[in-house]
């Protein structure tokens, strides 16, 4: 099943359009494909910068966008004054915290009164589409990887269970859009090759654990799924909440 909420999501899109944000914050930048999209999306924005731990990721956000400040800081103490951003963010990165309420206070803690907080996480419901469902079987996989690694790395939210975690901020406005994003048969085709190929590279760091023959086995029955149906982008749930 698909959600059709395109005027939802206009809706939403209009909302952030509207808004000229001095200071931006983003946690768990990565190679920063949020600050794109904050910079595509916004009215206007002044200055973004972005935080993250690992510094790999962080070299390839200040190769990308070099005109954005970016530093490797821990998103449980940000070292920032109380009241200081405009605008903090958070990508497809809650589930990658032990402690993804700590994370969020430390968010609201840094943004002004009257200041925003945008999150953007995909889901994981059932309820997807056969090729959206490989979407989320392949970030389950990478999950059980990285935390036989020893990474931190939870399976995606449900839409309850990430609509929980966010009433939970003590905001006086938020609102909600939920999306399925539209695939085109091209990029269906593109994303199947490149997601089944990618299987092999995520179970590949593991050859010399004793239990890698049942995850490559789970590896392999998803490589097929995703051959049989495709690959599309799960459901997202976007938030913006303003303190």
């Amino acid at each position: 099943m698909q959600v059709n909420n395109e005027n939802e999501m206009n809706l939403f899109f209009d909302k952030l359009k509207q808004l000229e944000i001095g200071t931006v914050l983003d946690i768990a930048t990565g190679r920063g494909e949020f600050i794109d999209f904050l910079k595509q999306s916004l009215g206007k924005v002044d200055k973004i910068i972005g935080i993250d731990t690992h510094e790999r990721m962080l070299q390839i956000a200040k190769d990308t966008f070099p005109d954005a400040e970016l530093e490797i800081m821990d998103a449980y103490h940000l070292d920032f004054p109380d009241n200081s951003m405009d605008m903090t963010s958070i990508s497809n990165s809650l589930h990658h915290f032990t402690d993804p309420e700590l994370v969020i206070k430390e968010m609201i803690r840094v943004t002004k009164p009257g200041g925003y907080f945008v999150v953007r996480e995909m889901l994981g419901d059932a309820d997807q589409t056969e090729s959206q469902k490989s979407h989320i079987l392949i970030h389950h996989l990478s999950a059980e990887v990285d935390r036989m690694a020893g990474r931190v790395h939870q399976e995606t939210y449900s839409e309850v269970g990430l609509r929980n975690l966010l009433e939970s901020i003590p905001t006086y406005e938020r609102e909600y859009a939920v999306y399925d994003y539209p695939v085109s048969q091209e990029e269906m085709m593109r994303n199947t090759e490149r997601y089944s190929q990618l299987i092999d590279a995520i179970v590949k760091p593991l050859t010399e654990i004793s239990s890698s023959k049942e995850l490559r086995e789970k590896a392999e029955s998803i490589k097929e799924h995703i051959i049989k149906h495709g690959f599309a982008p799960a459901r997202t749930l976007f938030y913006l909440g303003r303190k």
